[in-house]
């Protein structure tokens, strides 16, 4: 038992020490988004400035009340099962996200998290089969909730090489403004990419197109 206590008390610091180096490393006047389901990560994190969590497939109410103890965002994901398993959803999967992001808000309520905390990300290919990917672009305004930012992350998933035919997931760049552009036309705030530059050129003008922001 204590050496198991030794052990946990090393794995802490050893925690502690990357994160500290990841966020002084880090543009610390930017938002840092950790992708974890351990609350202890979250914690350590946390202290080191990361402002925004994921919780994967439900809502954790732990993981909740240490963004609400810090200020921190909370990103609620659709992910069901994982990226390799592919859901069946009778009701279809634009159904089950949504019921998904209504208990969310419900429980975030209960918790005392503030709506304006929150993020959704509907989990583009985590769970979902081609067909669900493309059902999800098609109808994004049914999973927008007022005050809560809409995250997608498209950016060079399988899906995108099967309807492009580009096996290369580093050429899929051109395939992922395009989806990226239909979710903003749609709703989508948020995306998640790889090619930032271009990305960042290709939303700003599907905002002044689709949103007349910056006439």
């Amino acid at each position: 038992l204590l050496l198991l206590a030794k052990l946990r008390k090393l794995v802490r610091r050893a925690e502690a020490g990357i994160c500290k180096t990841l966020f002084n490393e880090a543009l610390c006047n930017r938002l840092i988004k950790l992708c974890t389901l351990a609350l202890g990560v979250g914690s350590v994190c946390t202290l080191f400035g990361a402002e925004a969590r994921y919780a994967f497939g439900e809502f954790n109410a732990e993981m909740a009340a240490l963004a609400k103890q810090y200020g921190a965002g909370y990103v609620v994901m659709h992910n069901p099962c994982g990226a390799d398993i592919v859901q069946e959803y009778k009701d279809g999967v634009v159904s089950h996200i949504r019921n998904l992001f209504l208990d969310a808000l419900s429980l975030a309520a209960e918790t005392g998290l503030c709506k304006e905390q929150l993020c959704f990300d509907v989990g583009l290919g985590f769970s979902k089969s081609y067909e669900d990917n493309l059902e999800i672009l098609r109808n994004l305004e049914w999973l927008k909730f007022k005050g809560v930012p809409l995250l997608v992350a498209a950016s060079r998933k399988r899906f995108i090489g099967i309807a492009s035919g580009e096996e290369n997931s580093a050429l899929r760049d051109p395939g992922t403004v395009a989806a990226h552009t239909a979710a903003i036309a749609a709703g989508a705030d948020i995306i998640r990419v790889h090619d930032v530059a271009g990305a960042v050129q290709a939303a700003k003008v599907a905002d002044v197109i689709f949103r007349k922001q910056g006439e």
